[in-house]
């Protein structure tokens, strides 16, 4: 496989960094912010599911699946992201394998251990669990995605 354009490296870190301070911006916001947050999102959501047909769920069950979904999906995009940053610009597999998910796993632990000092907050060993849930989806759609032969650069 020939070397991706520079730019198009660039562009794989801007979206790896970006997730990332989603990812810290959303983890140091304090429980009373948080939970508006996933409040207004399980609003959207009760409403996508209304249109789609499904009717009669509970708000409350909707807000314990966003709550506890939002750290996969983070996760999972983080990881995605990353992996795709990681993979252009180590050439090798393994290494660019084990770099970051040693990075993730240590994302998703530091994640969970800063929320100990936000008030209405706290480590949970089931959100870490979740962390790493989303991290192996995100890593896994992104080295297939990137063993998926496409366009070669020079």
């Amino acid at each position: 496989m020939k070397r991706l354009p520079s730019w198009r490296i660039a562009l794989r870190w801007l979206f790896f960094t970006i997730s990332l301070l989603v990812a810290i911006y959303l983890s140091q916001q304090i429980g009373t912010s948080s939970s508006a947050l996933s409040e207004r999102i399980t609003e959207i959501v009760k409403k996508i599911l209304e249109q789609l047909g499904i009717k009669g769920l509970k708000t409350r069950v909707i807000h314990e699946y966003c709550r506890n979904y939002a750290h996969v999906i983070v996760h999972l995009v983080l990881a995605f992201f990353g992996y795709r940053a990681f993979a252009a610009s180590i050439p090798k597999f393994k290494p660019a394998l084990v770099i970051s998910l040693i990075l993730f796993l240590g994302i998703a632990f530091f994640d969970e251990y800063i929320q100990q000092g936000v008030p209405g907050r706290a480590f949970e060993t089931t959100d870490l669990l979740r962390n790493i849930s989303g991290i192996s989806i995100g890593t896994l759609l992104s080295i297939l995605l990137t063993r998926i032969p496409t366009t070669e650069y020079s």
